[in-house]
């Protein structure tokens, strides 16, 4: 069997530094070229000469930092946990000026202390006290570009681009000016101010974009201030910085979680003699948003994930084993095998074979997991072959289809094979097969609204159908869930009638169907349907319909009707927490729903306790 212990630790190290490049040391990477004030061009005058860092002179600084920070990777919701602290010595020495540029050299001199972990394993920082960056600014002191020599190793590189970000601050005459900087996290609205002639306040106060992984957060709040002091000759003398930052999800998933500080004193200035900067040498690392930088950041990703599997590594635990369970780490190699696949698109058609010969259906559907993860069109293209191989059993068949379901960008031609072996599975009468694969219908129909509109309408004109030819109560049921997958405005209205059936279980069915679809016409539906309900089955739908939603002021107040009138069924009050927890605001009708919770007779001790430390979050 696999043992993938010994690989985790490496693993996790290159997460870890990785996602440092993502995230940077500090708040932010560092600024792109061509940032621009929010309302003139910028302004060049006395306080932003380039004259700040004078040829051959070495200022050598004290440096303190600490970092904490939780970063959820691109390819899925893994979050990469780490520290960071330095206590060391960093000089500046200016090496090349002219009236629109300066080129200053960033040395760690000195490490009194270094240490970086992750999830509680140490990161070596090996190269770190000695390593140099050659830092290119224009006029302004705005940071151009950066360059190393081939020696230095790439986390090294990155350790010191997110230093050069804090460490070089652009200035600029006007007493304030809003500027927009394009940093690795994206793009921030920042302020610089000046206090007198000496003191230089910036503060980064919105994200106006955001490229950090694949989503983007609903909810954000950032503090990101740094206070810049310089001598009467304009020359830095102290840098202190203090950064904290939480993105979440709609569904509060932690996205981004980070807080540092940074201190940077005066200690000395020497003269030092000029050096030959041999540029063939010092390859280029451009800030974000400029030239596309010379380290690949989403491949580094990607390999700190695969964290040294190969792909014959992942025929191999395909081939070998009959049961995926046999794999030591399963969650950690499936994980790793997908970071293989997006690394090495052209050879997925190579695990088609491998389904095919798989031993065990377990595994086959293991593969198509591994595919439809990486997702790519390649990954698509290898999927799609698979399923045309079938499967002798009908229900082994269903279950493998709705693995198409992961897809998150599906390509026109998966598109198109879903809609053919949908209208196949119509056409033989087999309601079973047909639900299966309406399922999935609904779901690359919402994926597929806004990048394949057309084939998006044509998935939903079918599911609409369903729902029309549906003879009994089962199928009526199955049929709205699926359309309800596809998150379509059509849904509002056929859901709106169906929510009126006699069986409660198709009513249900109908207010599930309305959980993708947005707008407050939706949610009057939902709270109308609420008050009148006598079902639980039906209740807990609409609750769960509601959730991912800010509630308006007359949904809350309906819940406060609906629980504080003894309304509520018994068992949907779980449903009712569930959402209640997601709401951000303690409106006074929110508490009063809890509150009124807790006089619920029959509540359970559990369901009493999480009210209550609901009730607590709300009041903090």
């Amino acid at each position: 069997m696999f043992n993938f212990s010994s690989r985790t630790e490496f693993f996790m190290k290159r997460v870890f530094i990785a996602s440092l490049a993502v995230v940077s040391v500090f708040c932010a990477s560092f600024v792109v070229s061509n940032l621009q004030a929010a309302d003139a061009a910028p302004v060049v005058a006395a306080k932003a000469r380039v004259e700040r860092y004078p040829v051959d002179l070495e200022r050598r600084f004290q440096l303190l930092v600490t970092q904490r920070q939780v970063t959820a990777l691109p390819a899925g919701s893994t979050l990469a946990e780490g520290e960071l602290s330095l206590d060391g010595v960093v000089s500046l020495t200016g090496r090349r000026t002219s009236p629109g540029a300066a080129v200053v050299v960033l040395r760690v001199e000195s490490l009194r202390a270094a240490s970086a972990s992750v999830m509680g394993q140490p990161v070596p920082l090996d190269g770190l006290a000695g390593a140099e960056a050659w830092a290119h600014l224009d006029v302004n002191g705005q940071l151009q570009a950066l360059q190393f020599s081939d020696e230095t190793p790439v986390p090294i590189r990155y350790l010191l681009q997110g230093l050069a970000g804090d460490l070089f601050v652009p200035t600029f005459e006007a007493p304030t000016t809003e500027v927009v900087e394009k940093l690795a996290m994206g793009d921030v609205g920042t302020t610089l101010a000046w206090s007198g002639d000496t003191r230089l306040h910036r503060e980064r106060t919105r994200f106006t974009a955001w490229r950090l992984g694949q989503q983007q957060p609903e909810a954000l709040s950032m503090h990101d201030g740094a206070d810049v002091t310089f001598d009467s000759a304009g020359l830095l003398t102290s840098l202190t910085a203090e950064a904290e930052l939480l993105g979440q999800s709609a569904q509060g998933q932690v996205l981004a979680r980070r807080k540092a500080a940074m201190t940077l004193q005066f200690l000395d200035a020497q003269e030092r003699a000029a050096e030959v900067l041999a540029v063939t040498s010092h390859p280029v690392l451009r800030p974000v948003g400029g030239v596309k930088s010379e380290i690949d950041q989403e491949r580094a990703l990607l390999e700190a994930q695969a964290a040294g599997v190969t792909f014959e590594h992942v025929l191999t635990a395909f081939t070998k084993y009959e049961d995926p369970r046999a794999w030591n780490d399963r969650a950690e190699f499936v994980l790793r095998a997908v970071a293989v696949l997006q690394l090495h698109p052209e050879r997925a058609h190579e695990l088609v074979a491998v389904f095919q010969n798989a031993k065990s259906e377990q595994m086959r559907a293991q593969v198509l997991d591994v595919l439809a993860s990486a997702g790519h069109p390649q990954a698509q293209a290898a999927l799609v072959n698979a399923l045309r191989t079938g499967a002798t059993d009908a229900l082994v068949a269903r279950q493998l289809f709705q693995r198409l379901s992961l897809v998150k960008k599906p390509t026109a031609q998966t598109l198109q094979f879903v809609l053919e072996q949908h209208a196949a599975a119509r056409a033989s009468g087999v309601t079973e097969d047909r639900n299966a694969r309406a399922y999935v219908l609904g779901s690359l129909a919402y994926t597929a609204r806004t990048t394949s509109p057309q084939l998006s309408n044509t998935m939903v004109d079918q599911l609409v159908d369903d729902v029309e030819q549906a003879q009994t109560a089962k199928d009526l049921q199955a049929t709205l869930r699926a359309l309800g997958n596809s998150g379509d405005a059509r849904v509002l209205d056929i859901a709106k009638e169906k929510s009126a059936d006699a069986d409660a279980n198709v009513r249900a069915a109908a207010l599930a169907s309305l959980r993708r679809v947005p707008g407050a016409d939706v949610e009057a539906v939902l709270r109308e349907r609420l008050l009148t309900e006598r079902s639980r089955e039906v209740q807990a739908a609409a609750f769960d319909a509601l959730r991912g939603r800010a509630l308006s002021e007359e949904t809350l107040q309906g819940l406060r009707t609906l629980v504080s009138q003894q309304r509520l069924q018994r068992g949907a009050e779980r449903a009712l927490l569930n959402l209640a927890t997601e709401q951000k605001t303690a409106t006074p009708a929110l508490v009063q729903t809890l509150q009124s919770l807790l006089l619920m007779p029959g509540l359970s001790a559990n369901t009493r306790a999480e009210v209550q430390a609901t009730l607590a979050r709300l009041a903090s």
